[in-house]
């Protein structure tokens, strides 16, 4: 199945360049249509003028951050040059999704591979 998101260009260069192999979304509902093997298809933000191809390799549910990150390092995320504990205090993750929907949904991470 295939399956199309948006993405920041910031992350979505990322992820081209084979620097972010996850990406991490809130585990709404909505997400459990996407499965292992499905290809995901992201548009770059703002303009949605380019895109690229993922596999799903991987799919995981966490209740917090911190979870994510005992299991995933920064790189896999796109911090190439950040500790756990930098990220976790960046604020990064409450900038797109505030607290309150992550306690309500929880973070799924999906482990992607361009195609």
């Amino acid at each position: 199945m295939e399956h199309t998101l948006k993405l920041y260009k910031k992350y979505f260069d990322l992820l081209k360049a084979g620097n972010k192999t996850v990406e991490i979304r809130l585990a709404e509902p909505k997400r459990d249509k996407i499965s292992i093997d499905d290809t995901i298809v992201f548009f770059e933000l703002p303009n949605k003028d380019k895109s690229i191809r993922t596999q799903v390799l991987d799919i995981h549910r966490f209740p917090e951050l911190s979870d994510l990150l005992e299991f995933y390092t920064p790189k896999d995320i796109g911090f190439q040059n950040m500790s756990r504990e930098e990220v976790m205090n960046s604020g990064f993750i409450y900038e797109i999704y505030p607290k309150e929907k992550i306690k309500k949904y929880g973070l799924i991470a999906f482990k992607l591979q361009l195609k």
